[in-house]
């Protein structure tokens, strides 16, 4: 019995990781939802309802089924009685779609209900990062240093959000040099290392992919701002005065840093 349970839950976080490659590399077909649903109903029907749930709603996730996605997360959390890998999942899975007022909340009972897993910490402080709650990251990054006995990495660089990664996914197809997560150009990697200098921590950058006349699109990479507008304005002509004086504007144009006003973007609703 113990080998088999062991069997069991092998299988399942080796569903989950190759969930987590596919949301990362997007590399995955319709015949891989397809067996990763029949999978799921199979660990659901004879291992685990809440596992099988909660695999289900992350695979809707992956398709982009966001009613299915939190049907199947709610009911695996409904199952399990709470278990905070369940809320976690449903965290990152609302995170996948920029619902971060949703993931919030489910972020927070995971790590209420353990607060010694660095895991859904590092959760919560990435949502603090976005959603701008800079008491909320100071006392958590406080928790994280406590935990981990190291500073959180996000006290000195930006977290990275994506409008649309299938479209970055493509841009960096067509546009190899300019893939700024996995392999970023030197210019760009000084402009993230430098960009909490001009906006402060915690900081997070929106890459987007926009239409442009000349080539087919552009990635601009926003830098949010929380706080007063024109504060934010004076911020950001300093950073372009610096990024001018470095001559990063004659690099390529098709990426271009600039500024954003965070307000005027919601995080709690959004398409992956």
């Amino acid at each position: 019995m113990g080998n088999a349970s062991a069997t069991a839950a092998s299988d399942i976080n080796g569903m989950i990781d190759e969930i987590n490659r596919y949301q990362s590399s997007l590399d995955f077909t319709e015949f891989d939802i397809r067996r990763l649903k029949r999978a799921a109903i199979k660990i659901k029907e004879n291992v685990s309802v809440a596992d099988g749930f909660g695999l289900l709603g992350m695979v809707a996730c992956l398709e982009g089924d966001l009613e299915a996605m939190r049907s199947c997360c709610e009911r695996a959390v409904q199952q399990s009685g709470g278990d905070p890998k369940h809320l976690y999942n449903y965290s990152r899975s609302l995170k996948y779609h920029n619902l971060y007022g949703e993931a919030e909340k489910e972020a927070e009972k995971a790590y209420e209900r353990n607060p010694s897993h660095p895991g859904y910490l590092d959760n919560l402080i990435e949502i603090d990062c976005v959603l701008g709650r800079k008491d909320r990251f100071r006392r958590h990054v406080g928790e994280w240093f406590e935990l981990r006995k190291k500073r959180h990495w996000l006290e000195a660089a930006p977290l990275a959000v994506w409008e649309n990664r299938r479209r970055y996914r493509e841009f960096v197809s067509a546009n190899p040099e300019l893939d700024i997560i996995d392999r970023p150009p030197a210019f760009a990697s000084e402009c993230l290392r430098k960009l909490p200098e001009f906006f402060g921590i915690p900081l997070a950058i929106v890459i987007g992919i926009v239409p442009n006349e000349a080539w087919d699109s552009t990635m601009i990479v926003w830098a949010q701002w929380h706080g007063d507008f024109e504060e934010g304005l004076q911020r950001y002509f300093a950073f372009e005065e610096w990024y001018v004086d470095k001559g990063f504007d004659r690099m390529t144009g098709l990426l271009h840093f600039s500024f954003e006003f965070a307000e005027e973007r919601c995080f709690s609703t959004g398409q992956s």
